[in-house]
C-alpha cells in the first residue's frame, strides 16, 4: 500500500515546474480545505473483511498518535460506502500545488521511518491482504461553477457534513454553455424550495473525467429525508419542471449514485 500512495507524488515531481519545497507540509489539523484540489485514493474490500480493514486503520492511528507530535501519514479524511457486498473507501487530501503532493511523499516517507518497520509491515500486511480491485488514485478538482449552498449561515463541505449522496456524471465539457445555464435554473428552484443538501461539485481530472458531486448533509437522518432534486425542481417549476429535467439528466448523465459516510474514527483530522 505504502508504494501505491506515492505514486501520484512521484508523478508530482516529474510535473511540477517549480522547485520542491523543503518545508515539512502542515499537519492534519491545518491543512487547507478550501483549496483547488484533492489527492483521492479509492480502496474496496468485500464485506467479510471490512472488519479487518478497517481496524488495521485504527491500529494505524494509534501508533501515529503514540509520537509527540502526532506523525501523520497523508490520509487525513476517510469517507466510506457500504454497497452489498463491498466497501468503498475514499481518502481525501487537499492540495493546491503539485509541489505539495511532492511534500507529502516526502512526509510519508519520514512517518514510515520514524515508526519502523514492524509496525509498518503490521499494517500494510493486514490493509493490503484486506484490498481486491479497484485499488487506485485520482486528482479530483474543485468545481466552485457548479456548487450549490443549502444554507450559507451553516456551510458544509466534506469535513463537517456526515453524509452524502455520491454522484458520478460523465462531464459533457463542449456544452459548457448550457451545462452552466441549466444549473442556475435548477438551483434557482431548489433556492427556492429551501432544498437542505450542499452540493460539492469536483472533476476528477487524473482519473475517469468524471464530474462528482457531493450532496452532503450534517447527519444521515438529514439526508434520507431530504426531496429527491427531481421533486424539488417540480414543487418550483410545475409544468415547465420536466423540459428543465430532461436538459439536467442530458448534460449531466449520472453512472452511479450511492450513500457516502464520514470516517471520523478512520481520519486523522483536527481534534
Amino acid at each position: 500500500m505504502r508504494t501505491s500512495l506515492l505514486s501520484l507524488s512521484l508523478l508530482a515531481v516529474a510535473l511540477s515546474p517549480a522547485a520542491v519545497s523543503e518545508e515539512t507540509p502542515p499537519a492534519p489539523a491545518r491543512l487547507d480545505w478550501t483549496a483547488s484540489q484533492r489527492w483521492i485514493h479509492v480502496d474496496t474490500v468485500p464485506s467479510e473483511k471490512v472488519s479487518v480493514f478497517e481496524s488495521a486503520r485504527v491500529e494505524w492511528l494509534r501508533e501515529l498518535n503514540a509520537h509527540a507530535p502526532p506523525l501523520a501519514d497523508g490520509r487525513a479524511l476517510f469517507w466510506s460506502a457500504d454497497r452489498g457486498a463491498v466497501t468503498t473507501y475514499f481518502t481525501f487530501y487537499p492540495f493546491a500545488k503539485w509541489s505539495d503532493l511532492t511534500a507529502r511523499g516526502a512526509m510519508i516517507e519520514a512517518t514510515n521511518a520514524a515508526v519502523g518497520k514492524d509496525a509498518l509491515s503490521r499494517y500494510d500486511d493486514r490493509s493490503d491482504a484486506a484490498l481486491v480491485p479497484p485499488h487506485r488514485s485520482e486528482i479530483w478538482v474543485v468545481r466552485p461553477d457548479f456548487a450549490f449552498e443549502a444554507d450559507p449561515s451553516r456551510p458544509l463541505d466534506e469535513t463537517t457534513a456526515a453524509a452524502a449522496w455520491v454522484e458520478f456524471q460523465h462531464d459533457r465539457f463542449d456544452e459548457y454553455d448550457r451545462m452552466t445555464a441549466t444549473w442556475k435554473t435548477v438551483t434557482d428552484a431548489l433556492r427556492q424550495q429551501h432544498f437542505p443538501l450542499t452540493c460539492r461539485t469536483f472533476r476528477s481530472s487524473y482519473g475517469s473525467g468524471d464530474l462528482v458531486r457531493l450532496w452532503l448533509a450534517s447527519d444521515e437522518v438529514a439526508l434520507r429525508s431530504a426531496p429527491t432534486l427531481e421533486r424539488a425542481v417540480r414543487r418550483a417549476l410545475g409544468r415547465g419542471a420536466g423540459k428543465t429535467l430532461a436538459e439536467y439528466r442530458r448534460l449531466f448523465p449520472t453512472s452511479e449514485r450511492f450513500v457516502i459516510r464520514r470516517r471520523a474514527e478512520m481520519s486523522q483530522m483536527a481534534p
